[in-house]
């Protein structure tokens, strides 16, 4: 079981992720605000972050480096609507991209992904994406 940070605009897109996340038995809480987002992340210590990547992602992916930099071991899952692949910028930043559609599959999967090196204590750092099949 992960606790799981997601941050995404569109709020209803939030919740989803974190009832996905919760039915899969990982503990999430679902915010639509990247400042709340970083004053939960001095208070509370979680494993990943689900981030959106849409349209520009400077912001998203901006967030995603002040996530980390308050919390180094953070990992960082991007979801979004990927017409081609992402930056160099958002490649750099997040461990792994889901793109949308996706399912409650796709998103148990980069997670479980996640748990081997977060229990050898290893950075996990892939540049692959994920897409609906």
């Amino acid at each position: 079981m992960l606790s799981v940070l997601v941050v995404d605009p569109d709020p209803a897109l939030a919740s989803t992720i974190a009832e996905m996340l919760r039915a899969c038995r990982h503990v999430a809480i679902a915010l639509d605000d990247y400042t709340a987002g970083l004053k939960l992340l001095d208070t509370v210590a979680f494993d990943a972050l689900i981030v959106s990547v849409d349209g520009s992602d400077v912001v998203s992916v901006s967030f995603a480096v002040a996530a980390r930099s308050k919390q180094p071991s953070l990992f960082v899952v991007g979801v979004g609507n990927f017409v081609e692949q992402p930056t160099n910028f958002a490649k750099a930043e997040i461990d792994i991209f889901i793109g949308k559609p996706f399912s409650i599959e796709q998103i148990e999967s980069s997670i479980r992904d996640l748990i081997g090196p977060l229990q050898s204590g290893f950075k996990f750092n892939s540049t692959a994406s994920l897409t609906a099949t």
